[in-house]
């Protein structure tokens, strides 16, 4: 992490607090090397409270991560990168690719975090999309995003950085435009918030985001 390269990704780490909430599908440890100083990886009710006390951001996993480990008390971090290599097949902690990601996401120990992240989305007035292209594969979570947008309690802003122009730009748009419009308890058919496509990389618009500018 100390290559240039990184230190827009770097740059935005420091820069998260209490009001932010990171949510990713990744199971790499990428975020834990930016050590972001006030941030938490939320894995139980515990780390979640303990977040809170700290005014820490919340980063919330929900695919699981190469270095967690499923007990039946739930997940325990190893902080070991190559743990998923060498564990049994039944101490993963990762909803991978493949007809089981829906068991994996929908039972313990990764429910929960679903449900905590959802709500965090719900109650957020600003939810930036980066890299994140509602792949149509993964309807699971399209569906339960989406879910989460119609349910928000405020006005929704939205960004969607996806870096070259694609057509997954304007998918994603219909979907985020039309989740608005069908807010729950707003007027139909009344957009009540905005979609963004900003035509930049992650590293872009990592390197010149500021809080004030969203």
């Amino acid at each position: 992490m100390k290559s240039e390269k990184w230190d827009p990704y770097c740059r935005w780490t420091r820069s998260l607090g209490a009001d932010d909430t990171v949510i990713t599908f990744n199971y790499d440890r990428v975020l834990e090397f930016t050590e972001p100083p006030k941030a938490t990886v939320i894995i139980d009710d515990e780390s979640f409270k303990r977040a809170a006390r700290l005014q820490h951001c919340r980063i919330f996993k929900l695919h699981g991560s190469v270095d967690w480990k499923k007990t039946p008390d739930g997940i325990v971090p190893t902080k070991d990168p190559l743990f998923a290599l060498k564990c049994d097949a039944g101490e993963i902690a990762i909803a991978t690719p493949g007809p089981t990601k829906a068991d994996h996401s929908d039972t313990k120990p990764l429910d929960g975090l679903w449900s905590i992240a959802m709500e965090s989305i719900s109650a957020a007035d600003r939810v930036v999309f980066v890299g994140y292209r509602f792949p149509p594969t993964d309807a699971i979570a399209r569906q339960r995003i989406l879910d989460a947008i119609r349910g928000a309690s405020r006005q929704l802003e939205c960004r969607v950085v996806l870096g070259q122009s694609t057509n997954d730009e304007q998918r994603i748009n219909g979907l985020l435009q039309f989740a608005l419009q069908a807010r729950e308890g707003w007027p139909g058919r009344v957009v009540q918030g905005a979609v963004y496509v900003e035509p930049m990389f992650a590293e872009d618009f990592f390197g010149v985001v500021r809080r004030d500018l969203l």
